[in-house]
């Protein structure tokens, strides 16, 4: 493997090479063989190490994680958050957008070709449809509840035992006066935070 890194320029077998195979979790006893003899997992190690090699300032990967279990995706997501804090900019293009979630600081969301989304990660999601779960403690005030937050201008679903409301977190004391006023007691008032993939969807609706 560190054979691999022979054409790059500063490249030095003893030290350089051995070193950044070892810190992406390529055992030494995998260092001399090819790239033909190993796993699609310590592949994609190996493509980053190389990556990795003379310590650069911006770093471009696509798809990093593909092929990696659930451990070897920690690593990686480890390994970059870390590049970053160390002032590496790293552009990571991907589809697993439950990843990108957890590791990203600015988004650039592209639809056929065109960018319909350029900033910060937290700003794109404080844009999103924001909802709440309420669940009342007496299941027959249910249909009450519902047509109580319709009435207060706010868009419900009733699945199940919960009452899916949409409206930022902000509002869930609001429903809780509501619903005590009217002689509804909530058992549990649950904000919850659109995910990347749910945003991306709600980003793009009417755009396929």
């Amino acid at each position: 493997l560190e054979g691999e890194f022979a054409d790059l320029e500063g490249w030095n077998a003893e030290t350089d090479a051995a070193t950044l195979l070892s810190n992406l979790g390529i055992d030494e006893s995998k260092h001399d063989q090819l790239m033909e003899e190993i796993s699609n997992e310590l592949k994609v190690r190996v493509l980053l190490a190389q990556a990795l090699f003379g310590n650069p300032d911006v770093l471009i990967l696509d798809e990093p994680t593909n092929g990696l279990d659930p451990a070897g995706i920690q690593e990686i997501r480890d390994l970059l958050t870390d590049l970053s804090k160390k002032g590496v900019t790293v552009f990571v293009s991907s589809h697993l957008l439950s990843e990108i979630e957890m590791i990203s600081d600015y988004l650039v969301i592209l639809r056929r070709g065109k960018v319909i989304f350029f900033g910060k990660t937290e700003d794109l999601l404080l844009q999103s449809r924001a909802t709440i779960t309420a669940i009342p403690q007496n299941p027959e005030d249910m249909a009450k509840l519902h047509s109580l937050v319709e009435s207060a201008g706010h868009q419900a679903r009733i699945d199940s035992k919960e009452l899916h409301i949409q409206a930022n977190p902000e509002w869930g004391s609001e429903l809780n006066k509501l619903a005590f006023e009217n002689g509804i007691v909530l058992r549990e008032i649950t904000p919850v935070r659109a995910t990347l993939e749910e945003t991306f969807f709600e980003l793009t609706e009417g755009t396929r």
